[in-house]
């Protein structure tokens, strides 16, 4: 019996230990995440309007947009993980 308490102490330990792994790793994610926003922000803002732009430069825009889409969500996932911030 105590081997089977011990094992389940050394389990949560582990798990414990995780958790705190799954957080940092989100936290970085987070930070990464926010920091390419700003780039991606500022390089939007370099653009006037796309009518008009040639194709090379529509392509670049649209990247951009869906870019930061996906950073939209990837930061919205991570904030719901880590409880705000």
């Amino acid at each position: 019996m105590k081997a089977h308490i011990s094992s389940t102490k050394n389990k949560l330990a582990d798990l414990a230990g995780l958790s705190s792994k799954t957080l940092a790793a989100e936290k970085k994610i987070l930070k990464t995440a926010k920091a390419r926003m700003e780039t991606v922000n500022a390089e939007l803002d370099k653009f006037a309007g796309v009518e008009g732009m040639p194709d090379e430069k529509q392509a670049i825009y649209l990247g951009l947009v869906k870019e930061r889409a996906q950073l939209n969500i990837i930061i919205t996932k991570a904030r719901s993980i880590l409880g705000g911030d």
